[in-house]
């Protein structure tokens, strides 16, 4: 996505090396860097249900995509055309929709089993359709808005409804981080800024590994969960 000039991190070099957004960069690591511990401390649950494995394929994805994301898309994107960052725009909208699956199963047990199965197939479908306009269009607005959508609406939603409905508090630490990952949205879409050195980019990055955190924290919870069977 385009950033002004007068935002944009400053460049860097070391000897020959140059570094564009550098901050920028640095926090899309970040985010990495949480996932991947994420996905490390799930993969050791002895827990075998399609929901920890749902949980462990959206920290992997969603990781892979922002390390990608932080060379691809800021460091070195002076060097590369458009087409090097749809690998990791479609890893990460692969990563969203593993989060809306994770919901819907969670929530599948109090919900009849006709809505459930409507709702895994526009799973598929809403991915698809998002996935195509980004590659055809070389768009990131369509990965923003397949991820508000996924993230802040679908998944939110089924954890509002988990909570609710059947009194899970893991549901909660779902809850704060998708808070955490609204109010890094409003930031981005204002292009509210400390100083071109921490601009909107790097203030919603900080917010989306605060949110990734949360999603861990939750994660655990169900997986710990003795009741988990799906």
């Amino acid at each position: 996505m385009f950033v002004s000039e007068e935002l944009q991190n400053p460049t860097i070099y070391f000897g020959t090396l140059r570094i564009d957004e550098p901050i920028t960069a640095l926090t899309d690591i970040l985010i990495s860097v949480v996932c991947f511990y994420a996905f490390y401390k799930l993969k050791n649950k002895q827990n075998k249900t399609s929901v920890r494995l749902y949980f462990k394929q959206f920290f992997i994805l969603m990781g892979v995509s922002t390390f990608l994301g932080a060379f691809f898309g800021h460091a070195f994107s002076y060097a590369l055309s458009d087409l090097w960052k749809t690998p990791y725009w479609c890893i990460s909208m692969i990563a969203v929709a593993f989060a809306e699956r994770t919901a819907i199963n969670l929530a599948a047990s109090t919900i009849h089993p006709k809505y459930v199965r409507y709702f895994k197939w526009v799973n598929i479908l809403e991915l698809l359709v998002f996935m195509i306009f980004a590659c055809y269009k070389l768009n990131f607005l369509y990965v923003l808005v397949h991820s508000a959508y996924g993230i802040l609406g679908v998944t939110g939603a089924f954890y509002l409804y988990i909570l609710l409905r059947q009194q899970r508090k893991g549901s909660t630490f779902f809850l704060k981080g998708i808070g955490f990952s609204l109010v890094g949205a409003a930031i981005f879409l204002s292009q509210l800024c400390i100083g071109r050195w921490f601009n909107y980019m790097d203030i919603s990055h900080v917010l989306m590994a605060i949110s990734a955190w949360y999603f861990y924290k939750g994660s655990v919870f169900f997986i710990d969960d003795t009741k988990l069977t799906v």
